[in-house]
Order: structure tokens, then sequence, then C-alpha cells
């Protein structure tokens, strides 16, 4: 599994955020939130950098390039 898939669930579960939610946060449809989390399909580029401003990290460490936020 590709580290920002897990990363994804990870803040999102951090900050009791539904698929749902975080869906709508980014204006995408739930299941792609699903497939992104379940690695069925890689997370866009512009998708990790809106979840970096949603949730406040960086992309290095969504990316697993850091261990530091």
């Amino acid at each position: 599994m590709w580290i920002a898939n897990e990363r994804l669930k990870e803040l999102r579960k951090e900050h009791r955020e539904t698929q749902a939610d975080l869906a709508k946060a980014l204006n995408v449809e739930q299941c792609s939130i699903s497939r992104w989390e379940r690695d069925a399909f890689k997370i866009p580029a512009w998708a990790i950098v809106e979840l970096c401003r949603h949730y406040d990290v960086s992309a290095d460490w969504v990316l697993g390039l850091r261990n530091d936020r």
C-alpha cells in the first residue's frame, strides 16, 4: 500500500471526519475517498495539495518523505 493512502485515512480519523465529510470538503464523491484509502486508486496530485491544506500538514509527510508533519 502506498503510504499516502494510509496517511489519508489516519488524518481523517484523527479529525473525526467521515469519508462523506472529507469528500464534501474536497468536492469529490465519497467513493473517491474510499478508493483512495483502499489504494484502489492513487490519490491525484491536486487532491494531495488540498488534503495538506485541509489538515495543515506537509506534502512531504503525506507522501512519506518525512516523518514529521
